[in-house]
């Protein structure tokens, strides 16, 4: 918590109130209910006592700046909302809500605010009594008025003064709001009329070491961390994972039952006295914790902002083993591992595909001596990505193994669909060291989108071909041309595209990427050694061609605008690129349950496929 000497200069110095501070108002006031909480009733700031200090900074007269770096679930958004009533109740102000998008907007003051506000009968009684006055994005109270507004929307966050700035989910705000600058500092400029009585909470997980919250938490002149007591010797330290210990029983991480084992058998080891913390010994000293300085001393009391930072660790709703678990869960598969690291760790994470790679390079350090078109014992299952051009199909066919490590089976070009058809449905690859053959276990084709010289576009012949062979093993796919935070998504498609496109009866499923998560998910498996688990590896006769346009774009940061891109590298095509993209995005998670559906390696040894006559088109080039 905020030491006694921050305290000592509390809101009733400033502005008289009737409580001491933010804490004791919640805890006399505040109501959760069953929408927003598993603990319906009174709220209880000594339930999650880290809490206590970003409100106990929100009430002292000298902080104007608080930010909350921390994990998911902590929280984050109750503390904002203790604030928020707080300053509605007793020091009445303009009050300003930002948050990442209009949905959101919706959705938080409809789920959280008003429910917050309904409950708690010191607020509800200050509610204007004209139902036109109290919506969505504007309620109106006696003494002020709270505003929620988007970020994406510049005209909402540069017009009416305000004293109260609360931001939530920093990580998802766009870089520029509209053509003006910076949300926060669009929204922070609106406080001017308040020199000296404005206070500013931002909230989120970080996402990477650029992100919003983490450039207003390291501008902070004060950067807090919660510390804790061993139960045994008494020492004062952080929560760290890497002190977290737990036994598999030598299985291997990619394993699930070594998940099991870790979740049932995870300890904490204080680095002191190497005694160990259990789950119950945990929840007694978060009771115990203080906020202090990274190196365990006392803060500024005359600081102006705070920056707090906590993890996932200090949750008393997370044992040590579920933790351990979920760790082992993810951190062989980039993606999901990058949520873990901001949501779990509240640690950014710095992206591995930052700067362009020479082609010899890769070839060189992730070549295998495996021949093409022979699948390593181990495989789980073959994915294939198909690229859509006009003059026909470039594809990859990539073996995976339990831990995401993947090796390149084969890549190459289809000159029609009905060659598709026959790789995906008729072909299948030896596994080493045995008589077993294993086939296609899943595969993406780019819907496309180029029109040919006469007739329908690829889409179209995509989508009839998609409908016309057996279903369950290959999905039409979109690539996002911009990052959506969602790795997959689906939609049915019911209709054929133009304005007057021919309807699709029962409609068809299409699954978008946002294949700039996959493309830093692939650059992050090139970055691992070859023996690591999760590598990208090559079979070996894979060529230059492979190689240089599975290397044709790298990122790059615009100097301008501040945000990140992929640049395409001139001279060089992307086809295997995005096809590489495609067969990894067949076994995410998000995309129906990825290679965790499986129980076993995969085989088609003794199993027939099903065939279907091949489908007749109107433009040669799909017959070959």
């Amino acid at each position: 918590m905020i030491t006694s000497a921050v305290l000592d200069n509390v809101w009733d110095n400033w502005r008289p109130g009737l409580t001491r501070n933010v804490a004791a108002w919640a805890d006399k006031n505040r109501r959760l209910t069953k929408h927003s909480s598993q603990y319906v009733g009174k709220w209880r700031t000594d339930r999650f006592f880290y809490q206590a200090g970003p409100m106990d900074a929100f009430s002292s007269k000298r902080v104007r700046l608080i930010v909350l770096k921390w994990g998911t679930q902590l929280g984050k958004t109750e503390i904002q909302l203790n604030c928020m009533g707080y300053a509605i109740d007793e020091a009445p102000g303009p009050v300003l809500g930002v948050y990442p998008s209009e949905k959101i907007v919706k959705k938080v003051s409809s789920t959280r605010i008003q429910p917050m506000i309904n409950s708690c009968p010191v607020l509800r009684s200050k509610k204007h009594p004209a139902a036109d006055k109290f919506k969505i994005e504007e309620m109106h109270f006696q003494d002020c008025i709270l505003y929620c507004v988007s970020a994406q929307v510049p005209g909402d966050l540069a017009s009416t003064p305000i004293q109260y700035f609360f931001g939530d989910e920093l990580g998802k705000f766009p870089t520029f709001s509209g053509k003006e600058g910076d949300p926060v500092g669009l929204a922070m400029e609106r406080q001017k009329a308040f020199p000296f009585t404005s206070k500013t909470v931002l909230v989120s997980s970080p996402t990477n070491p650029e992100g919003t919250i983490s450039r207003y938490f390291n501008s902070c002149e004060e950067r807090l961390m919660f510390f804790v007591p061993c139960p045994h010797c008494g020492t004062m330290q952080t929560l760290e994972f890497s002190q977290i210990r737990w036994d598999t029983k030598g299985l291997p991480s990619t394993d699930p039952a070594s998940w099991r084992l870790a979740k049932k058998s995870a300890v904490y080891i204080c680095p002191s006295c190497q005694e160990t913390i259990s789950d119950r010994q945990k929840n007694r000293i978060l009771q115990q914790g203080e906020w202090l300085r990274e190196d365990g001393s006392e803060p500024d009391p005359e600081t102006e902002s705070i920056g707090f930072h906590l993890s996932s660790l200090y949750s008393p709703l997370l044992t040590w083993g579920a933790i351990a678990a979920k760790f082992l869960e993810v951190k062989n598969d980039p993606p999901r591992f990058m949520v873990f690291v901001n949501g779990w760790f509240a640690e950014e994470w710095e992206d591995a595909a930052v700067e362009k790679k020479e082609p010899d390079d890769i070839l060189a350090s992730h070549i295998t001596d495996r021949a093409p078109s022979v699948v390593p014992a181990g495989t789980w299952a073959l994915t294939m990505g198909v690229d859509s051009q006009a003059t026909g199909f470039y594809y990859v066919i990539r073996a995976w193994q339990r831990d995401r490590t993947s090796y390149l089976i084969d890549y190459g070009f289809l000159p029609s669909l009905e060659d598709v058809r026959q790789a995906v449905f008729e072909r299948s690859y030896p596994i080493e060291d045995s008589d077993q053959r294993i086939g296609i276990w899943r595969a993406a084709i780019d819907t496309g989108g180029t029109r040919l010289d006469a007739g329908p576009s690829m889409t179209e012949q995509i989508y009839t071909w998609l409908r016309r062979i057996p279903s369950g093993l290959i999905y039409g796919i979109k690539g996002s041309s911009w990052k959506t935070g969602v790795r997959v998504q689906h939609k049915i498609i019911d209709k054929m595209p133009g304005t007057f496109g021919k309807p699709l009866r029962g409609g068809i499923t299409l699954f978008l990427l946002d294949v700039a998560a996959f493309k830093e998910a692939l650059h992050y498996r090139l970055s691992l050694a070859k023996n690591e688990p999760g590598a990208f590896l090559f079979h070996s006769q894979t060529g230059e061609d492979y190689a240089n346009q599975l290397l044709s774009e790298y990122k790059r940061r615009d100097t301008r605008s501040g945000k990140e891109a992929w640049v395409k590298i001139k001279g060089r095509e992307n086809h295997y690129l995005d096809c590489e993209i495609y067969a990894m995005a067949c076994t995410d998670m998000q995309f129906l349950g990825g290679i965790d559906v499986l129980r076993q390696p995969g085989s088609i040894a003794g199993r027939q496929r099903r065939k279907k006559p091949a489908v007749k088109y109107r433009s040669s080039m799909f017959n070959g």
